[in-house]
């Protein structure tokens, strides 16, 4: 799942039972259950997840988030470049 908006604290009571330690806070953008990507905090049995807000998310399947995040990485620069000069921010630059 990819979080579209809200936070969610993830926590570990893996060192102590009544004092859980903040592992993570996820936001906007945040990765839940991407295995590698979230470094498997969702797969590990003394780490639980707390919603502070409402959230908005995003549900795809692990076969296409791993080749969408394969394509971020192995986008090309060129592209990058293109897509980047075309933002408001960075209009003008060479």
């Amino acid at each position: 799942m990819i979080l579209v908006s809200g936070l969610v604290t993830i926590w570990s009571h893996q060192n102590s039972i009544t004092h859980p330690e903040t592992v993570s806070v996820l936001g906007q953008g945040g990765i839940i259950g991407g295995g590698e990507v979230d470094h498997e905090l969702s797969s590990r049995p003394n780490y639980w997840f707390l919603a502070k807000t409402d959230l908005e998310v995003v549900k795809i399947s692990r076969e296409e988030f791993k080749l969408f995040w394969q394509g971020q990485i192995t986008f090309e620069w060129d592209y990058k470049y293109n897509f980047l000069k075309n933002v408001g921010l960075f209009k003008g630059l060479p």
